[in-house]
């Protein structure tokens, strides 16, 4: 009877132990998780930019020192960004692009580069802006690259990695502006595959009170 109890009483202990175990670990990695997952990001990000010199200095040193790739990366493109304001520099690229744009592969790879750029510096330097397109039932999320007078370049993104996707190719009239909502709010709604909606879905909830006032107005 006695090892009976003992028994059960062990079987219990090992349940609060592995309740204890499994709900404690997950919320750790809820906490930590986004932590390291950035920082790891981060640190593969300056290991490949400081990489991109450190091996002319490593031959030059005779010793690798950690960040001084990565800093004269940073220095050589300040440089570059105060000579490209130059006369000269306007200049220079006039005569590049007269030779690159002779060559047939070399054409499309700068030009694609190039338009890309410059889609990136409109709309006060951010790539577009979050819009959605209204369906009979719902609506699709996404990022209005460029507009004319009819027509919007609209880029549907894929979740959780946003940076693949689908262009198309709409009616103005079927894009809605989400006001209010950021880039940044509309990066972590992908990345999050939904669950940071909040700002997305409280835009459209406005849209959808100001549509019903402007039909009752008119009726």
């Amino acid at each position: 009877m006695a090892q009976i109890n003992a028994n059960k009483i062990s079987s219990k202990l090992m349940e609060k132990l592995k309740r204890f175990l499994k709900d404690n670990l997950v919320v750790g990695i809820i906490f930590f998780g986004p932590v390291f997952g950035t920082v790891y990001v981060l640190i593969i990000i300056f290991r490949f930019l400081d990489g991109i010199l450190s091996g002319i200095y490593d031959q030059i040193l005779g010793v690798h020192i950690p960040g001084l790739g990565f800093i004269s990366l940073v220095f050589l493109i300040l440089i570059t960004g105060v000579f490209a304001r130059t006369y000269l520099a306007n200049f220079a690229i006039q005569i590049f692009e007269n030779v690159i744009l002779r060559i047939p592969v070399a054409k499309s790879i700068y030009s694609t580069l190039k338009n890309i750029t410059e889609v990136m510096q409109s709309s006060n330097g951010r790539l577009g802006k979050p819009t959605a397109i209204k369906l009979s039932n719902g609506y699709i999320p996404g990022i209005e690259l460029s507009t004319d007078r009819d027509y919007s370049v609209f880029l549907l993104p894929s979740t959780p990695n946003p940076t693949t996707g689908f262009i198309l190719i709409i009616p103005r009239k079927h894009v809605l502006q989400l006001d209010n909502v950021s880039m940044d709010d509309f990066m972590k709604f992908m990345v999050s595959v939904g669950i940071y909606s909040k700002p997305l879905v409280q835009s459209l909830r406005n849209l959808e009170s100001s549509e019903e006032k402007r039909e009752d107005k008119l009726s």
